[in-house]
């Protein structure tokens, strides 16, 4: 459970991160593995389509 909750903080960061720099793309990368770690599916394969049309 605790790695859960620190996964969606994780994901919070990278969200505050690129609204920052959006053409970060570490944290572009490391949002979308974060997504499939915690089963988001959905979420993260409309992510990394999106990612991957940068």
């Amino acid at each position: 459970m605790a790695n859960f909750e620190r996964y969606e903080e994780a994901v919070a960061s990278f969200d505050k991160a690129l609204k920052i720099k959006p053409e970060k793309h570490e944290a572009l990368v490391n949002k979308g593995n974060v997504l499939v770690k915690l089963k988001r599916d959905k979420e993260a394969t409309n992510f990394i389509i999106a990612l991957l049309t940068i």
